[in-house]
């Protein structure tokens, strides 16, 4: 009887061994192993996305690429803000970019860069767009410091000083800015292509629709009487998981010849919306 017990005894010490290594040998650690994320775990031996920690994705500004010996001339609204106080007024959020593209393609300078906008009511002033290391040149055109409020005229004025692209002084032919598209679809998944729907403007020649995420982003142009996109699972991959915003760009176009040269004149109205990339 004693002797039973002793090997029954045994029998369970040895089946509670097994089992204890078990349970040991199989728990992984558990962590983020996206190296995008901010919370990134080289020591994680099992993922959860929802673990992982991402900040919002930065990415390049768009301009449409005409190619060589082109000027791009571009004018983003980028949304609507309602500033309160005594007398609510509506604030519009403008981009300003441009690019001068020599005979080899390669971006150049035309100088000091401005284009003309009202501050405040009746006043009229030229504003100076900043020029980068790579000669492109960008300006956001909204509340000043001063909360100065800030309009776009009927008639755009652009001019330059000139350097390597001559100085000129043009009026953008395109009296209006395009109605805003907004993103129809859901999250995207990089486990499968993605349809990126947007809704239907009458008054777009083009729409860009972007997907900008940790890793990268992915642009498609489309007709402006256009509202859907696919981006394969490849293209999603190079965008990888996490934040991400979708962006629909709907845009004008209209060109200039001037002493030789070709001048496109861009107006764009844009909306985003905030995603997260899902496995």
């Amino acid at each position: 009887m004693n002797f039973t017990f002793k090997i029954s005894k045994l029998k369970t010490n040895v089946l509670l061994v097994f089992v204890v290594a078990f349970l040991f040998g199989s728990c992984k650690k558990v962590g983020c192993t996206d190296e995008y994320a901010v919370n990134y775990d080289s020591q994680a031996e099992k993922s959860l996305n929802s673990y992982c920690i991402y900040q919002d994705p930065v990415y390049e500004p768009y301009i449409p690429d005409f190619g060589p010996n082109t000027a791009t001339l571009m004018v983003d609204k980028a949304g609507i803000e309602t500033i309160y106080g005594k007398f609510n007024i509506m604030k519009s959020n403008y981009y300003l970019r441009a690019q001068f593209k020599d005979a080899n393609n390669n971006l150049v300078s035309a100088g000091d860069l401005e284009m003309k906008q009202y501050i405040f009511m009746s006043q009229l002033s030229f504003k100076s767009l900043e020029e980068n290391n790579n000669h492109f040149y960008s300006h956001y055109a909204a509340l000043n410091n001063t909360e100065v409020l800030l309009y776009m005229p009927d008639t755009m004025t652009w001019r330059a000083q000139g350097d390597v692209w001559p100085s000129f002084l043009l009026d953008n032919p395109i009296d209006s800015l395009p109605s805003r598209s907004f993103v129809m679809s859901g999250t995207p998944s990089i486990s499968s292509a993605y349809i990126f729907q947007t809704s239907m403007v009458g008054d777009a020649d083009s729409l860009s629709l972007a997907i900008h995420g940790q890793r990268g982003s992915v642009v498609k142009v489309i007709a402006g009487n256009q509202t859907q996109a696919v981006f394969s699972k490849e293209e999603l991959e190079k965008v990888g998981l996490g934040n991400a915003v979708l962006r629909v760009m709907a845009m004008q176009y209209e060109e200039v010849n001037e002493d030789g040269k070709s001048y496109y004149f861009v107006n764009a109205s844009r909306t985003s919306s905030g995603v997260r990339i899902q496995p």
